[in-house]
């Protein structure tokens, strides 16, 4: 009986030095790092000098203060690229401007394929790779989870959308006037033959506050990781083209170009794009 007793104490000693040695082992490999995360973003904030400023962002629950530091690269550190700048992050979560400016990239230099965009981010723990990631796009990221998403209800699924997204207009530069054109009143010039509200009254010029909220086209939005998209819908029976695209009663475009730029991307993926048509502010009869 003895016996038998001492081999399970062995058997069970044994297990216990096993379990430990793995939980020590995984420290070292990094395991740390599983719920960790860095990243790249580019702010939506313009100033005279600064437009698109690169931003690191991170989360690490078990940095460590004296030896962690993000490093920033224009390649694959993985190819031995140096780092264009290095952080210091000073708590376990953040997010931190670079001073970079990231140059604007037209929407047909876009593909349908997850891509980096010359950008590289990385942790760094003693002077070693940890963790690395890129400036991306995001085209086919619900395709990719598709396992995952497809069992849940919509009110358990986060969808990254914008506001207003046919407000966009393209900004190459950071100067006084594009501030302006951003986030300033602009006069609007209406048409005096229309009645904005009802499209059948004349009325007189006014000032809209008026907002390019996005600084991409609807496209290149949906590239990047958009699925929800929030259109404003103005109805101008006497015109050419019907059906706006609004920012309150400013009309931007055709509905019918953001419609097109909707279906190339649905024709090139497996995506799923929710295009919530909301408030009609011209041409609402009811």
């Amino acid at each position: 009986m003895w016996t038998k007793v001492i081999v399970l104490i062995v058997i069970y000693l044994s297990m216990i030095l096993k379990v430990r040695t793995k939980e020590t082992c995984s420290l070292d490999n990094g395991d740390d790092f599983q719920e960790s995360h860095v990243g790249l973003i580019i702010s939506p904030m313009m100033s005279e000098s600064m437009i698109r400023e690169l931003e690191v962002y991170w989360n690490h629950p078990k940095y460590r203060s004296d030896s962690d530091r993000i490093a920033l690269y224009r390649d694959d550190p993985a190819n031995g690229s140096e780092p264009i700048l290095i952080l210091e992050p000073k708590s376990s979560s953040g997010i931190k401007g670079t001073g970079i400016q990231t140059e604007y990239l037209s929407t047909t230099n876009l593909t349908y394929r997850r891509q980096c965009l010359e950008y590289y981010v990385a942790w760094l723990r003693n002077g070693t790779l940890r963790k690395v990631n890129c400036l991306e796009t995001r085209p086919n990221w619900m395709a990719e989870r598709k396992e995952i998403l497809g069992p849940l209800k919509m009110n358990k699924i986060f969808l990254p959308g914008t506001h207003d997204s046919a407000s966009y207009a393209i900004h190459k530069r950071a100067d006084r006037e594009d501030i302006i054109e951003k986030y300033v009143i602009t006069q609007v010039k209406m048409d005096s033959r229309v009645d904005y509200k009802s499209s059948l009254r004349p009325i007189r010029a006014t000032f809209e506050i008026f907002h390019s909220f996005q600084d991409v086209d609807v496209l290149a939005q949906l590239i990047y990781g958009v699925r929800y998209l929030d259109i404003r819908v103005g109805y101008y029976p006497r015109t050419n083209e019907i059906w706006w695209a609004n920012h309150g009663i400013v009309q931007l475009m055709p509905l019918r170009i953001i419609i097109e730029q909707v279906k190339e991307f649905l024709d090139n993926t497996e995506e799923i794009v929710i295009f919530d048509v909301q408030e009609f502010p011209v041409g609402n009869y009811y």
